[in-house]
Order: C-alpha cells, then sequence, then structure tokens
C-alpha cells in the first residue's frame, strides 16, 4: 500500500460536474482512507505552518519556479520532475490538490504536472463548509517525505515560449488572450505597460465562481462562445507568469475539452525583458 501524503495545494470541487480532474469533499475523503493517494497542499508555507489537512505535503509556487528574472518562469525539466519526487510524486500517483480557495496555485501545479506526464492529478476546492460535513481531518503537523522517481513524457505540447508565440503570431487561427486586470491591460496599474501585440483581454475571474470554484460547463462554453473560440482555434493564455493562466488552461482544455490550448511560460514578465519585444497600451 503506498504511503499516504497530503501535498499543500487546493484541491478542486466542482459542485453538480464529474470532470475526472475535480473532486468533491466526500470522494476525497473515500480515497483519503485508503491511504493510496499523494495530498498536496499548494497554499502559502505560512498557511501551511498554521493548518493543513493531516498528511499533507507543502508545495508552494516559488518552490517550481526559476530563480530569479523573470518571475514566474517554470524550472526546466530535469529539475521539475527532481523536485516533484523531492516530495514524494511520481508519474503514475494519484494526487490530490488543494491550496486556500482560489485555485490559482492548484491549477499552476496542475499545469507543472500534467506539462511533464503526471497522469492522475486531482483538484479539492477549499469549501470549508463541505470539508466540516465529512470531517476533513486538519493539524499543523509536516509530515515524513518518501522521495520518488518521477520520469517524465516527451515534449510536452501545452506549454510554449515565446520563440513560438512570435513564430505562429500570423495564423489564422491562432487567438492570444491576457487573462490578467483590466488596469494591467491597459497598463493603469502602475507596474503593467501594457499587454502583448493581438491579445485579448479576458479576466481569469471570468471563468471562476464568486467564492473561487471554477464554472460550470455551460456557463464556460457561454464564455467561450462570447469570445468566438472554438475547438478548430489555438488558444494561447498568459498572465504576468503562468498561475492565472493556468485556470484559464483548466477552464477551457480541461472542461470545455478545447484540445489546442496552451500557456505561455513567463507570460508577460517573461515577454518585457527583451526590449524588443513591444507592448500595447
Amino acid at each position: 500500500m503506498k504511503k499516504l501524503i497530503f501535498l499543500t495545494i487546493s484541491l478542486f470541487l466542482v459542485i453538480g460536474t464529474s470532470f475526472g480532474q475535480f473532486i468533491s469533499a466526500k470522494e476525497f475523503m473515500d480515497l483519503y482512507k485508503t491511504g493510496n493517494v499523494i495530498v498536496v497542499d499548494a497554499d502559502r508555507p505560512s498557511n501551511y505552518a498554521g493548518t493543513h489537512v493531516k498528511n499533507s505535503v507543502n508545495i508552494w509556487t516559488a518552490e517550481y519556479f526559476v530563480k530569479g528574472q523573470p518571475d514566474g518562469l517554470l524550472l526546466p525539466k530535469d529539475e521539475l520532475v527532481a523536485f516533484f519526487g523531492s516530495k514524494g510524486l511520481s508519474e503514475d500517483a494519484t494526487i490530490i490538490m488543494y491550496d486556500d480557495g482560489s485555485n490559482k496555485y492548484t491549477s499552476r501545479l496542475y499545469f507543472a504536472l500534467k506539462n511533464v506526464g503526471a497522469k492522475d492529478v486531482r483538484i479539492l476546492h477549499k469549501d470549508m463548509n463541505e470539508w466540516q460535513k465529512v470531517r476533513i481531518p486538519l493539524n499543523n503537523t509536516v509530515p515524513k517525505i518518501a522521495p520518488a522517481v518521477f520520469n517524465p513524457t516527451a515534449e510536452s505540447p501545452i506549454m510554449i515560449d515565446i520563440a513560438y508565440l512570435k513564430a505562429n503570431a500570423n495564423k489564422d487561427n491562432l487567438m492570444v488572450f491576457d487573462v490578467r486586470a483590466d488596469k494591467e491591460y491597459v497598463g493603469e496599474d502602475g507596474k503593467s505597460l501594457g499587454h502583448l501585440p493581438g491579445a485579448i483581454l479576458m479576466d481569469y475571474k471570468d471563468v471562476l465562481l464568486a467564492n473561487g470554484d471554477f464554472k460550470s460547463k455551460d456557463q464556460l462554453q457561454e464564455l467561450a462562445d462570447k469570445y468566438g473560440i472554438t475547438a478548430e482555434k489555438e488558444i494561447i493564455f498568459y498572465c504576468n507568469s503562468g498561475v492565472k493562466a493556468a485556470v484559464n488552461f483548466i477552464a477551457f482544455h480541461d472542461i470545455l475539452g478545447f484540445p489546442n490550448v496552451k500557456v505561455l511560460d513567463g507570460g508577460y514578465n517573461h515577454w518585457i525583458l527583451d526590449k524588443e519585444n513591444a507592448i500595447v497600451k
């Protein structure tokens, strides 16, 4: 029997849906009792230190980012899989994640794991009312981690770099979305200078409910129709780094099932490092 490990990442719960990547509090407890899952708490280390799901392991976004500029770039694949292995994860493990309830940090971790070939990754939304109903156990004890070997897959088709974006910028079926706030998009937040040429504004919060949970498939389809997103289009999402863009990736790739959805690694932060790259107000 596998050793039970809980990694601090937010587990996604989508009420009224049965998508394989989401899990309800009750389904979580059924799996938790078997001891055959790895649970990740993807919240900030300071929050994890206060309380977390019993036996869960903390994985914070900054731990698997490249140090220095640009902020938010994922580690190279060999370093990434070595890091996941050090946390007890393997490509064949059943991994359940939860975060602070925003689904930003679980989305980013979900994307990073899928990018290197994890087969069974699920998200539990942090809804304390639901957690209390099924008595999900909480404590502040840090568990011992049994390291594992994570064997990555071949090159992932879901993450792109700036070179790819530039090479494909003129494709008729390409749609690029900036999922940051509107003031960041137009360069009026005091930090952002604007957006990438041709990018369309779609705030990542548009795919979430007020409590941070994902919207239903029907609600997301309405959003896709609004923007003219179809299965034939190649869809690229970016934010400042990749955290928020991963939320949209899950909404359109995993819930709606659009086959050609990608995330620009490093996003805006990476783009502006090269002064030759244009920025639009």
